[in-house]
């Protein structure tokens, strides 16, 4: 953060201030963040298991699933843990899913 004192001249201002804008740019959620491969994802595993009726398919898409809310929970834990840990249930949530899944995929085989 650049400032001028009473004679005009320039200079860099408190590095706190600094350091809080390079964050909160840091945190601006990129097109990962903002879901969009989370509904994709979400949707092609509804249509794998319930519209093709492939659950084997549909396990795989949901592990993929299941990486991605795992890996969104690592970064925005390091910008904001909070942030992170609100992913746990949802993550957990998929992990039953994805058992339920493999149970039907295995009992139909």
């Amino acid at each position: 953060m650049i400032q001028r004192d009473e004679d005009g001249n320039r200079h860099e201002g408190d590095r706190q201030g600094d350091s809080d804008e390079r964050t909160l740019h840091a945190a601006e959620p990129s097109n990962a963040l903002r879901g969009k491969p989370f509904r994709r994802s979400n949707a092609l595993w509804s249509l794998l298991f319930f519209g093709l009726q492939r659950p084997g398919r549909a396990l795989a898409e949901i592990g993929t699933l299941l990486g991605l809310v795992v890996a969104t929970a690592v970064v925005l834990r390091r910008i904001r843990p909070l942030a992170g840990w609100l992913f746990v249930p949802y993550a957990a949530w998929l992990g039953f899913a994805a058992y339920l899944n493999a149970g039907i995929g295995y009992l139909n085989a």
